[in-house]
């Protein structure tokens, strides 16, 4: 009866061993595939920006070298040929941007435009008012009004 339970004891043992070592693999790969994770979103930010510019910014060249980085520490891990096509695109995409300066002015017209558009709607609204008040059936009380 003793030998069945050292046998027993020993198998259990033996059972812990491989599922420590299991979690332990199990951990090891977790945290891998979040490293990983973490390079693609990194870089995925990165593009995003680049994507997202407006115009030409004093620092496009910083950050396209960053994306550009960013996307070296994804080959072997994830399928970089899209985010290498996209990549390049929004670096080729810089190059028809306005300068900051021409962004700003472009902005500063549109909304001289739209407060010009603005103020004659606005004008004609007063006069479309003007010609109509005197068609309303508006009661008048006071002196010398009926």
């Amino acid at each position: 009866m003793g030998e069945s339970i050292r046998i027993y004891e020993e198998k259990q043992e033996l059972m812990e061993k491989q599922e420590l070592k299991k979690a332990e693999e199990q951990a090891a790969l977790d945290r891998k595939n979040q490293e990983i994770q973490d390079r693609i979103t990194s870089f995925e930010t990165a593009l995003q920006i680049l994507e997202d510019m407006k115009y030409q910014s004093s620092d496009a060249e910083a950050l396209a070298n960053a994306a550009i980085a960013k996307l070296g520490e994804l080959y072997g891990y994830a399928d970089t040929e899209s985010y290498r096509m996209r990549l390049d695109a929004a670096i080729r995409r810089i190059r028809s941007l306005p300068t900051e300066a021409q962004w700003n002015a472009q902005e500063a017209q549109k909304q001289a435009d739209a407060m010009a558009q603005g103020a004659k709607e606005q004008q004609a609204l007063y006069q479309t008012l003007t010609a109509e008040k005197r068609y309303w059936n508006i009661p008048s009380y006071g002196p010398g009004r009926n």
